[in-house]
């Protein structure tokens, strides 16, 4: 056993072991190259689970399991057909209050200001015509040639002629005035009601349509064109390159060398030499191993949990579940 481990360790320092040895032999020692510390842990991921708003049929699939997306890229549709009608109905119905508004807010149409104009124009004829015949009449009064009866009479009918003429333009000024001013903020409230319905069938629509919010791969696949989706159940799962993470264990005697932000290396079956990640995470609480007893003798099962994030470059060679070796160099 003493000559294999002094064998192993030759080969080691010569970086003659395949990788697969390597990372048994570091195990079996705690020990990579210069370092004193090993901690063991694995490749973590942290999906988004994309999944509809509302319920419905789905009509296409966009993507494939395993696929690298970006954003925006499509993901999956569902049937719209009945939104799209609630869509163009609500629309109608919004341009028949937004019309309904602007008449009542213009007053009369045209043609009805015309023909009143035209009855005032008439009555100030008339009221012309009036006031001469009493010019007249009260003439031939003082020539004592007529009555004063006479005179009388035309003297109402101007007087009535005046009313008349009154009475027509106050209707043309309320004509060209609208509606009442409660029947305009009626009309103008239902066009926001309206508005509102149609903004929420475009929102109806748009969410029957699924993109993706950043880029990354697609790495499951739960549901097919045709088949009935509920709401909020995952259609696909994306692991974004920037989600990718070490998760790693570390002993309470381990911990203090080891800080926010500080670089670590690792490596893995298959991968290349001195990767490097950040960390982004250390755990506030332990974790223990059974029995949880808090002794001298057990402060040894005390670890904490790390996570180091590699770069979006280096995370994309990296697979969920894999097995890493992390060590801190020594300085």
């Amino acid at each position: 056993m003493n000559f294999l481990a002094i064998a192993l360790s030759f080969l080691l320092v010569q970086d003659s072991l395949p990788a697969t040895l390597q990372s048994w032999w570091t195990t079996l020692t705690g020990q990579v190259n210069n370092t004193t510390n090993v901690w063991q842990g694995y490749i973590e991921g942290e999906f988004i689970w994309l999944s509809p708003t509302i319920a419905g049929q789905l009509a296409v699939v966009n993507v494939k399991k395993g696929e690298i997306v970006k954003a925006g890229t499509p993901l999956f549709t569902l049937v719209a057909e009945p939104d799209n009608l609630a869509l163009q109905e609500a629309e109608q119905k919004l341009q028949a209050a937004q019309a309904r508004l602007a008449d009542a807010q213009k007053g009369l149409r045209p043609e009805e200001l015309t023909e009143i104009k035209a009855r005032i124009a008439q009555t100030e004829a008339d009221l012309s015509l009036a006031q001469t015949e009493l010019n007249r009449t009260e003439k031939l009064l003082q020539k004592q040639a007529i009555q004063q009866e006479t005179v009388d009479i035309n003297r109402a009918t101007l007087q009535r002629q005046r009313a008349r003429l009154n009475e027509l333009q106050a209707q043309l000024n309320i004509a060209q005035l609208g509606s009442r001013n409660d029947a305009i903020r009626a009309l103008q409230a239902e066009v926001k009601t309206v508005q509102a319905v149609v903004a929420q069938a475009h929102w109806r629509v748009a969410q029957k349509q699924m993109t993706a919010p950043i880029a990354g791969q697609i790495t499951e696949v739960f549901h097919y064109a045709g088949e009935w989706v509920a709401m909020g159940s995952p259609v696909v799962a994306l692991l974004p390159s920037t989600q990718i993470k070490l998760r790693f264990f570390v002993s309470e005697t381990g911990l203090g060398e080891l800080q926010l932000g500080q670089s670590v290396n690792f490596q893995c079956d298959g991968c290349n030499n001195s990767l490097t990640a950040t960390i982004s995470h250390i755990a506030t609480e332990a974790e223990y191993t059974p029995p949880i007893i808090y002794s001298q003798e057990t402060r040894v099962k005390l670890v904490y949990m790390i996570e180091a994030r590699p770069s979006v470059e280096l995370a994309t060679q990296l697979h969920v579940g894999q097995p890493v070796s992390v060590w801190r160099l020594e300085k």
